[in-house]
């Protein structure tokens, strides 16, 4: 490289005060300060303890941290430590009578909820919450969502009015279809939730302000909201498959699948009777993420069962 083709290095002045201005123009003020809901808040040690105390008191909301501050400690959710922590602000939610409890990401896009009786809310179902509230206070409009997400959200969006719209589970994909699709809300299973009337990125401080005031606009309480939601059943497993195998493995997969209904998104959805499961390529490890999920218990173990079965016979069949 030429020195004249070196670049520079520009850090924005005041982009915190920008932020700070910019969310509190896209927040009911008034509602949450005439409600002044109370949370517990796990700041993780990360980007959440510069401004997240700051702004929430700002709009009204009382707020108790944990783990602020911003050092050299691994956060708390990579130390391995995120159930404890979670139990822990659980605990906490319902000794300060709370009306909700966050644990941030260590860089503050994803948050972990806690309802006001202390219930973790965990995946999909904070995926759910989330686009319920969403379509509530549009009236209604497009959830965006990765394909690997659960079948609640197509319960949930229908019923209030909305449309559904899937993504593949790249990140960057996420945003692009909130983007492209004008969307009221998209999220993922990981807690990254984006509210594109402020910006169309997964923030996990303004998601905590929208939760806020939904709570004080309506007087609903989250664990109400989140006992009406249906019983999905979701489980996980995968199959270890050679880098140079993964195509001669996903053709043949395909061949096995040409008779059912599937969706070739990303990766394979094959959809059955009484449920569905997904095939995906893991992007940094040579396996095959497999997902499945039905509205009841035992048959999702059974679908899992069933095509890890399968994909290990398909597998061994290309060595």
């Amino acid at each position: 490289m030429y020195s004249d083709e070196v670049g520079s290095l520009v850090y924005p002045a005041r982009a915190i005060e920008y932020y700070r201005d910019a969310f509190l123009r896209h927040v009911d003020i008034d509602a949450i300060q005439s409600s002044k809901p109370l949370i517990v808040a796990d700041l993780s040690r990360g980007a959440a303890s510069v401004v997240s105390p700051h702004i929430l008191g700002r709009i009204g909301c009382d707020v108790v941290t944990v783990n602020a501050g911003s050092d050299e400690e691994p956060s708390t959710v990579f130390m391995g430590s995120l159930s404890r922590a979670l139990t822990n602000l659980s605990n906490m939610v319902r000794a300060l009578d709370a009306d909700l409890g966050v644990l941030f990401s260590n860089d503050a896009e994803k948050i972990y909820i806690v309802d006001d009786r202390g219930n973790q809310l965990f995946g999909d179902q904070a995926l759910a919450l989330c686009s319920q509230i969403a379509l509530e206070v549009n009236s209604r409009g497009k959830i965006v969502v990765p394909i690997s997400a659960s079948h609640i959200i197509e319960a949930i969006v229908e019923e209030n009015g909305g449309e559904v719209v899937r993504v593949k589970v790249d990140p960057r994909d996420l945003v692009k279809g909130v983007i492209a699709e004008k969307a009221v809300f998209g999220g993922t299973e990981a807690g990254g939730f984006i509210f594109p009337s402020f910006h169309p990125f997964p923030d996990g401080i303004f998601a905590v302000a929208k939760l806020a005031e939904y709570v004080a606009s309506t007087g609903h309480r989250l664990s109400d909201l989140a006992s009406k939601l249906p019983k999905f059943y979701s489980v996980k497993g995968s199959v270890s498959c050679p880098w140079e195998l993964r195509g001669k493995v996903f053709r043949s997969l395909i061949e096995e699948v040409r008779e059912l209904k599937v969706t070739l998104l990303d990766g394979i959805k094959i959809y059955q009777d009484k449920g569905w499961v997904l095939i995906l390529p893991s992007p940094t490890e040579p396996v095959f993420n497999i997902y499945a999920e039905s509205q009841e218990e035992g048959y999702a173990d059974k679908l899992l069962k069933e095509w890890v079965s399968k994909l290990r016979n398909i597998v061994r069949g290309a060595e």
